[in-house]
């Protein structure tokens, strides 16, 4: 015998590990019938749809965020009205402190004092003919019954300013 058939023969049954060979072994020597499994039931799918009410409540939310926006842009815009009607304003009340100084300068009480005396006859008067009246009480003024001298009044100071 050679070398190799004098040793015993090592070898390996790799077939007992396989479960599958011993599943149908064990069933094929049990003496109670295998009873056969059924298919299983498909499994239901769910149809994975969009309801209606989450459109709904997805179109609010953009409606509101569209809302929110504008309402900024609108927001920005009148605040920027508002920044230019006060600069406006602010230039409106320098004018108006320049043109009310140019109006003082061009009154001279001089020059009317000068009118009333050559074109009206009005003399200045004396400290002594001078009389203030306490209109606090119940003392009243009477009017003028002249109606020529009030219309000569009134047609002297409409010639000085008008």
């Amino acid at each position: 015998m050679d070398a190799v058939s004098s040793t015993p023969a090592i070898g390996m049954d790799l077939a007992r590990f396989d479960r599958r060979t011993r599943v149908r072994e064990a069933v094929a020597g049990d003496p109670v019938r295998a009873v056969p499994v059924a298919a299983p039931k498909p499994i239901a799918r769910v149809k994975l749809g969009v309801s209606p009410v989450s459109v709904l409540l997805f179109m609010f939310m953009i409606c509101g965020v569209l809302f929110v926006v504008f309402s900024y842009a609108q927001l920005s815009a009148l605040n920027g009205a508002i920044t230019r009607t006060a600069g406006e304003l602010q230039t409106a009340a320098k004018e108006q402190k320049v043109l009310t100084a140019a109006l003082e300068s061009r009154i001279k009480l001089d020059e009317i004092s000068e009118i009333a005396v050559r074109d009206f006859g009005f003399v200045k008067l004396d400290r002594r003919q001078i009389i203030y009246v306490d209109m606090s009480g119940k003392e009243r003024a009477e009017v003028l019954t002249n109606v020529s001298l009030i219309n000569k009044i009134r047609d002297g100071v409409s010639g000085i300013f008008g």
